[in-house]
Order: C-alpha cells, then sequence, then structure tokens
C-alpha cells in the first residue's frame, strides 16, 4: 500500500480470475475497482513501492514503473533471483538499494528516479540478509546471512557511519528497520531477542538496548 492513500498492489498465490502470481494489480480502494494488471512472464518474487515508483522483482530482474502512470520505465537486470532490495520512502531520494552477490554483501544503490548506479558499497563478507532505508532516503542499515553485525551508511555515498554488533551466534534476521526520526534501528531476529539501536553524532556514545520476547 502507499502510504495513505488508496492504492494498493496485491498478487496472487495462485491463479484465480482476479490475481495470478504472474501480475500485479493495482486496485483503487475507495473505489473497489481495478486500475490495471502488470503483467509479467515469470511468478512475482516481492513488490516496493513508494509515491514515484513500483518495483517489481521476478526471475529474471527488476521492473521499474511510475506511479502516476503506471507505465513501464526500466528493467534492472539481476543474477540472483532471491535478491535482497529496498526501496526508499522518499520521493526526492528515491534510491532502490539491492545485494544479487551469492558469495559477497555488495550492494548497490540504485537513483531510481534519474535511472542511475550511485554506487557499489562492500557492506559484508557474506552475502546481504536483509536491507533497510530510513524515511528520508539518506540511510542504509545491512546485515549479512550470519546475522552478527548490523552496519549503517550513509546513502547515496556509501560511507560506512556505524557498526552494531548484535552478538557472536549466527542469527537469522526477521525485521530490520529506522524509526521514524531516523535516531533508532531496530532488528528482531530468532534469537527470541528484539535489539535497539541508538545512532548517535558520536559514535561513541551510541548505544544497545536488548530486550527478550517469550517465544
Amino acid at each position: 500500500m502507499v502510504y495513505s492513500s488508496n492504492l494498493v498492489v496485491a498478487v496472487g498465490l495462485a491463479e484465480d480470475e482476479l490475481f495470478s502470481p504472474r501480475k500485479a494489480t493495482v486496485w483503487a480502494t475507495n473505489t473497489s475497482t481495478c486500475l490495471c494488471k502488470l503483467p509479467f512472464s515469470s511468478k512475482v518474487e516481492a513488490i516496493k513501492l513508494n509515491k514515484s515508483r513500483l518495483i517489481a522483482c521476478v526471475k529474471d530482474g527488476m521492473h521499474i514503473y511510475d506511479m502516476k502512470t503506471l507505465k513501464f520505465i526500466h528493467s534492472l537486470a539481476i543474477s540472483n533471483p532471491l535478491v535482497r532490495f529496498a526501496l526508499s520512502p522518499a520521493t526526492e531520494n528515491c534510491y532502490l538499494v539491492y545485494s544479487d552477490n551469492v558469495e559477497r554483501g555488495i550492494v548497490t544503490v540504485y537513483d531510481a528516479q534519474n535511472l542511475i548506479i550511485k554506487q557499489t558499497i562492500d557492506a559484508h563478507k557474506t552475502p546481504v540478509f536483509r536491507l533497510s532505508v530510513n524515511i528520508k532516503g539518506s540511510l542504509l542499515a545491512t546485515c549479512s546471512c550470519k546475522g552478527t553485525m548490523i552496519r549503517v551508511f550513509s546513502l547515496p555515498k556509501g560511507e560506512k557511519l556505524y557498526t552494531f554488533k548484535r552478538g557472536m551466534q549466527v542469527a537469522q534476521i526477521y525485521s530490520l528497520a529506522f524509526s521514524v526520526s531516523s535516531v533508532y534501528l531496530t532488528l528482531s531476529s530468532n534469537s527470541g531477542t528484539i535489539h535497539i539501536f541508538k545512532l548517535s553524532n558520536s559514535k561513541e556514545n551510541s548505544a544497545e538496548y536488548k530486550f527478550l520476547l517469550d517465544l
């Protein structure tokens, strides 16, 4: 769903009359009508959108659409159909960040507004598992498949600003998100804990708060 608007994009789990796993249906909830259906040659793996762009990830690449006209703009080829990606909520810093490298945590910063690559970041030694962009499109958080280290980079330059240690044991990160103010970064994992990291102007003053979950 595009924030507080009436637009919803839905992808079906199985073939039926209304929805298909190979189509993205743009639905207007205020009129209960289908605005358009975006067809693809293979199953839609994921959808990301903001007020300016819609990104559909399928087996052969990521396809970019204009949200105002719902017209196709551009495609990005990817080497891994299970690519990890995130789209900035901000339209003025409309960055698409993605990692399709299966050997190392390389992240590409792509300007989805002007359709150019801005930066390539060597974020981790192992493949990236989660990506998150703050609401202003100025910060990127990443974690690898090990889930032990969390790193925060500036956008679009890719300067490393913070490194947080979640723990020594390997964990699967379920979610990674900035607060609205971009002061805190929160993650949850299968270790049964929620970690909240405070982003401070002084790296020495950065703090971590950890909460146990009753799972």
